[in-house]
């Protein structure tokens, strides 16, 4: 679980039941998801999302699908650090 959220970037309500955390970039709304697998390989995906998901659920941009939870949320993290500039 991300309990430090990068600057530029809050936590919010998560919509889905996949979706574990989510958090939306101040500037312009974009969402950044992570979220597990349904599959029997439980396999967690870190995705992009628009700033209105709930009635758009389409993946702008798929980041990465990791083994573990703590390798989606290092990688949610990364991304949100690397994308506020």
């Amino acid at each position: 679980m991300i309990e430090e959220v990068p600057d530029g970037w809050s936590e919010m309500d998560t919509e889905f039941e996949q979706q574990l955390q989510a958090f939306q970039r101040r500037r312009d709304g974009l969402v950044v998801s992570v979220e597990k697998h349904t599959s029997p390989d439980g396999e967690y995906s870190v995705v992009t999302l628009p700033e209105n998901f709930v009635d758009d659920n389409s993946v702008i941009d798929w980041i990465t699908d990791n083994d573990s939870r703590t390798e989606a949320d290092s990688s949610a993290v990364t991304f949100m650090r690397n994308r506020d500039r």
